[in-house]
């Protein structure tokens, strides 16, 4: 699995990325200490969370390989992604988007969320 971003869309995230953060892909599903998703809901989304490297995130279990290095997930949101995924910047809104491969847009507003202390 393999995620890729987009010049621009790159600009945007590494700003926020220190020597000291991870990188999370979060499906937000309610599972987590970083979810927003109350557990009986049924609206789920993927978030980029920047988060410190000590931050105590184990419900990312695995990781995924990016151009922005090492990108971690929870291991069962990979059924919702493709094999080949595309982080691309809406310039008109300047958010982020996610698309697969195989399935197109996955997400249309991926909110990139700063938790880390850089």
């Amino acid at each position: 699995m393999y995620l890729k971003a987009s010049e621009d869309a790159k600009k945007k995230i590494m700003k926020l990325v220190g020597d000291d953060s991870d990188i999370l892909l979060d499906f937000d599903d309610g599972v987590g200490a970083l979810s927003k998703a109350g557990t009986c809901s049924l609206d789920s989304s993927f978030r980029l969370l920047i988060v410190n490297s000590q931050n105590d995130s184990e419900a990312y279990d695995e990781i995924i390989e990016s151009d922005l290095g090492p990108v971690r997930v929870k291991g069962y949101s990979k059924t919702y992604m493709d094999e080949n995924m595309q982080l691309l910047i809406n310039e008109r809104f300047n958010t982020l988007s996610l698309h697969g491969d195989n399935s197109g847009l996955l997400t249309g507003t991926v909110k990139l969320e700063n938790f880390a202390k850089n």
